[in-house]
C-alpha cells in the first residue's frame, strides 16, 4: 500500500465529514486545529488637521470575521499538515459528530 495514496484517502475522508458539520461544529475544528477566526485590521480615520490627541485614538486594531473560503481553505491545509496520530484522532471526533447526518 502506498503511504502517500493513504494519506490523501484520509485527508479526503475528513475533509467530507468536516463539509458534513454544522457552522458551530466547523467552528470547533477550526479552534483545535488553530485556525484564527478573526483577522486584526487597522482602522485608520483620515483627519485634516490632527492634533497630539486625536492622533492615537482613530488608529485602533479591529476585529473582522474572516471569510469562509478563507478558513475552508485553511482548515483543508492544516488536515493535510497533521500526523498520521493526530489525522486519526481528528477522523475519529469527525465521526462521532457526523454520525447520523
Amino acid at each position: 500500500m502506498d503511504l502517500f495514496n493513504r494519506k490523501g484517502k484520509d485527508v479526503e475522508q475528513i475533509v467530507r465529514m468536516v463539509c458534513k458539520l454544522r457552522p458551530e461544529q466547523f467552528l470547533g475544528v477550526c479552534k483545535v486545529l488553530g485556525v484564527e477566526l478573526y483577522r486584526q485590521e487597522r482602522n485608520e480615520k483620515v483627519d485634516p488637521a490632527p492634533n497630539a490627541e486625536n492622533l492615537n485614538a482613530d488608529q485602533t486594531n479591529v476585529p473582522s470575521a474572516r471569510p469562509a473560503e478563507e478558513l475552508i481553505s485553511e482548515v483543508i491545509d492544516k488536515i493535510e499538515q497533521l500526523n498520521r496520530v493526530r489525522r486519526k484522532n481528528l477522523k475519529k471526533l469527525l465521526k462521532e459528530a457526523t454520525k447520523g447526518e
